[in-house]
């Protein structure tokens, strides 16, 4: 791929040329279209509860890895009864949860991280609700910051009897 370049007029009319890589500005286009949002099939089910377990260890390593383990089987049957959405490029890179109007988690691969990808879960997610309600805990201050800007505010603070850490309950609701 080539270069182009773009004449534009400046307010006193001469002619600026302006170079721009059209090459990755079309890369990026292209990256986009092929990533969708699609409904959570039986087929995800493995690839969904690696991400489940991977991220909820790395983002909680104030919880010991044996609690997410013991509590593996009881989400992995609760999974195909909740609404799963899945984020795809080529394979499954991150997932996000609701049962009803509580968002059970947003769940992304590591090295896909801090690309929006959450972000993009989320306001998918916002599209269809008036309201939604998740929990947090605390110590997750990357998560809770996530949630803040993105319009949740916290109503409340409680302890998780199965962990002893506290939790943020938050609350969403559609302007």
């Amino acid at each position: 791929m080539t270069v182009e370049h773009i004449s534009l007029i400046r307010s006193d009319q001469t002619a600026v040329k302006v170079t721009c890589n059209i090459a990755k500005q079309m890369e990026k286009v292209n990256d986009m279209h092929r990533a969708t949002i699609r409904v959570f099939q039986k087929k995800d089910l493995n690839t969904v509860m690696e991400l489940w377990l991977d991220t909820n260890t790395a983002a909680h390593d104030f919880i010991g890895e044996d609690y997410w383990r013991a509590n593996y089987d009881t989400v992995k049957q609760m999974i195909p009864d909740a609404a799963v959405y899945v984020y795809e490029d080529q394979s499954v890179k991150g997932f996000v949860g609701l049962i009803g109007n509580y968002l059970a988690g947003i769940f992304i691969e590591k090295s896909e991280q801090s690309k929006g990808i959450g972000k993009l879960l989320l306001d998918y997610i916002k599209m269809n609700n008036e309201d939604l309600l998740l929990q947090v805990y605390k110590k997750n201050s990357r998560a809770v910051q996530f949630y803040q800007r993105e319009g949740f505010v916290v109503d409340k603070e409680q302890i998780d009897e199965n962990t002893n850490e506290i939790e943020l309950v938050m609350k969403w609701r559609k302007k």
